[in-house]
Parts: C-alpha cells; sequence; structure tokens
C-alpha cells in the first residue's frame, strides 16, 4: 500500500499526462490553427496538391484526408483575379489524386477557367460533382446537378459538363490541345438558358449586353452556331446617326466564323416591343441602303422621331455583300397582303420602311449608313469601324 503522500503525487502525475497536458495540446493546437501562418501553410499545401492557387476563409479537416474548404477563390498560376469561386469544397484524397465536389461554384472568367480544368487534370480523380454551376454574377444563369468529367486523351485535355435538371439542361465538351499542338476545340449546348455572350469564343465576345442560347463549335479559329441572340435596349447619342433600340432578338439559321471575322451569317433581326426611330436612321437607310420610305413616316413623324410597333429583318451577310429581306409580312407564321408584306418596319399595321430593291448590298453601303459621314476612312472607335473588323470585307 502507497503512502498517502505518494499517491497524492502519483494521482497529480496522471491528471497532468491524462488530462491536462492533451487539453493543453489540443488548445495550442486549435489556437495555432487560427494563425494567418497556419492557414498560409495549409494553402499552399492544397495549391501544391491541386496544382493552382486556393485561398478560403474557413477550412476543416472532419477526418484525415478530407478538407471541407468554404467561401473558396480558385486561381490560374500566374494570374492576380480568380477564375472560379464556390461557398464550398469538398476535397478527398483518393489514391494518388483527389476527388472534388462543391456547392455552388461560380465561374468568373471562362479563360482562366479553362486553364484552370488543364492545371486539375493530373490532381482530380473520377467525375466533378456541382450542386449549382453559375455563370458570371447573374444568378439567373444557373445548372443544378452539374456532373464533369476531366479526362486525357491524343488530343489533350478533354472537360464535359453536362446538367439536367429541372427545365434547364446544358452541355460542354472542351479539348485543350497539347503543348505540340495548342488547338482547342469547343462544343456548347445552352440548354433553355440565355448565357452571356462574353462566355462564348465568338466575334461578339464583347457585346456584354448581349445573350446566347442555342448551339456553338469550334475548333481552333473556326467556329459556327445557330440559336437566339438577345440584345438588351440600348441608346446611341453620339454621332451623327441617333437611335433608341429596343431589346432585339437575332434568330441565327446559320453562322460561321474564322478568328475574329465573321464569313457568313443567315438570320432574322426582330424588335417586337416598339421603340423610336430617329429621323437621322430613316434617312440613312433610305440614302445608303435603298430602303423606301411610306407616306406614313411624315404623318407619324413627332420632331426628330417616330414611333414604330415592329422591327423585323431578314439579314444574309457573306463576302458578296449584306442581303436585307423584309420580315414584317407574317404573322403568327401566316403571309400578310399588301405593302406590309415588305416592310421592314411598321406601325399600326401598316408599312412604314420597305426593304431595299437591290440584294445583295455592297458592305460598305451598310457601313456608310451606320456613320455616313464618314466616305473614306472610319473613324477606329466609330460602330461602323468595329463592324467592319468583324465582317467579311475583301
Amino acid at each position: 500500500m502507497l503512502r498517502e503522500k505518494t499517491q497524492r503525487r502519483l494521482c497529480r502525475v496522471l491528471f497532468v499526462v491524462v488530462c491536462a497536458a492533451p487539453l493543453a495540446l489540443c488548445v495550442g493546437w486549435a489556437i495555432a490553427r487560427q494563425t494567418p501562418s497556419y492557414r498560409e501553410m495549409e494553402q499552399r499545401r492544397v495549391s501544391d496538391a491541386l496544382g493552382l492557387r486556393c485561398e478560403w476563409t474557413r477550412h476543416a479537416t472532419p477526418r484525415p484526408g478530407e478538407h471541407v474548404l468554404r467561401g473558396v477563390s480558385l486561381y490560374s498560376r500566374g494570374v492576380a483575379t480568380p477564375a472560379l469561386e464556390a461557398d464550398e469544397v469538398r476535397l478527398r484524397r483518393a489514391g494518388q489524386g483527389w476527388r472534388l465536389a462543391t456547392g455552388t461554384l461560380t465561374v468568373i472568367d471562362p479563360a482562366d477557367a479553362e486553364r484552370i480544368a488543364a492545371e486539375l487534370r493530373d490532381a482530380i480523380i473520377g467525375d466533378l460533382s456541382i450542386a449549382r454551376l453559375q455563370l458570371g454574377a447573374d444568378p439567373g444563369v444557373v445548372y443544378e446537378a452539374v456532373t464533369a468529367k476531366l479526362t486525357a486523351d491524343e488530343v489533350g485535355v478533354v472537360l464535359v459538363a453536362q446538367a439536367e435538371a429541372n427545365a434547364a439542361s446544358c452541355r460542354l465538351e472542351w479539348r485543350h490541345g497539347t503543348e505540340n499542338d495548342a488547338k482547342n476545340e469547343v462544343q456548347i449546348d445552352t440548354g433553355d438558358h440565355a448565357v452571356p455572350v462574353t462566355w462564348l469564343p465568338t466575334p461578339a465576345s464583347e457585346t456584354a449586353a448581349a445573350r446566347f442560347r442555342g448551339t456553338l463549335e469550334q475548333a481552333g479559329e473556326s467556329g459556327t452556331a445557330a440559336g437566339r441572340l438577345f440584345v438588351a435596349a440600348s441608346n446611341s447619342t453620339s454621332g451623327p446617326i441617333r437611335a433608341t433600340w429596343a431589346p432585339l432578338t437575332v434568330t441565327i439559321h446559320d453562322a460561321a466564323w474564322v478568328g475574329e471575322r465573321v464569313e457568313s451569317f443567315c438570320g432574322k433581326l426582330e424588335i417586337n416591343a416598339g421603340g423610336w426611330a430617329h429621323r437621322s436612321l430613316l434617312e440613312a437607310a433610305t440614302t445608303h441602303l435603298g430602303a423606301r420610305q411610306t407616306k406614313r413616316v411624315a404623318e407619324q413623324m413627332n420632331g426628330e422621331a417616330l414611333w414604330y410597333d415592329r422591327f423585323a429583318c431578314d439579314i444574309e451577310v457573306n463576302a458578296e455583300g449584306v442581303a436585307l429581306l423584309a420580315g414584317c409580312g407574317e404573322e403568327n407564321g401566316k403571309p400578310l397582303a399588301g405593302r406590309i408584306a415588305h416592310a421592314v418596319l411598321q406601325s399600326g399595321g401598316e408599312a412604314l420602311l420597305l426593304e431595299p430593291r437591290e440584294r445583295p448590298l455592297p458592305i460598305a453601303a451598310v457601313l456608310r449608313s451606320l456613320w455616313p459621314e464618314a466616305e473614306a476612312n472610319l473613324p477606329a472607335a466609330s460602330p461602323a469601324a468595329r463592324l467592319a473588323s468583324r465582317l467579311p470585307l475583301e
């Protein structure tokens, strides 16, 4: 039997070893995990494992080999702004790689997102599970239950993302060339959503206010598309042409381009919400396009502008020129008789502006209708100059 004094000492030693020391270690470990230096170390460790820079606001490890990250930003190597953001990312070690699942994943920059896909190729095993995929800051363009496959073949990196949930579905197939062959291949089906054109590799990618719904394919510099383009309302008060544009719908039957230049386009332009056609626009269409004004224009002109109910025009563009045909000549799929059958602009069921007789029109005539004062050289910042750089001019 140990003496009482020895028993007390033994109890103290056991308390320190079994209770106090582990508690102190746990408290110290918990405090250390909250320090900026520990977070930076963990961010470097995860970034090195994934092959890209990863930052977050909260980090947990519910079990060995598993990370739960919240408030996540993913950066392509050498880029200062994030390409992807996620409210939650779950990483789980699987053999020599990682399995990845996200909550809401927001794609900020499509170009950087493609590079991130290439950088993730060697780190991710199996499918990427994305609960909600959001394109840009607009919460209206969201796909749910997205499954992404990231593989490699003889072409390079292949990313296939597909969503089928509720009424929205999409498919993206992207092939990034190898170092010896930098040719990219893209196949996009936006499903039921209209996505910002800034996400698409097209000559219209700089039109930030436009959205596209349909299918698109691109191999290297060449691409084709079919679907609908929705352009927001706009107002032009500078330059020789003044115009107030209501929301415009462009139905694309077929479009082809190489690089930033359109090779051919066939489709229809429609404004069905009405708007104001300014006198300068009508005069330019008459002078340079050969469009004909009806007597209703003079009767309905209110100062310098004319109210119209509908603008509709079938358009075909190629190296031979631009063909503009009346689009107001039908209603609910049924052809209309009279002058309105030849109208591109109408009001109250009567024609205001008739289609040009000449087909096709020289592309230069279309450019002068946008900037009539530029007979020789176009101002670099003018709408006509920007359009000319993307048309099939010789």
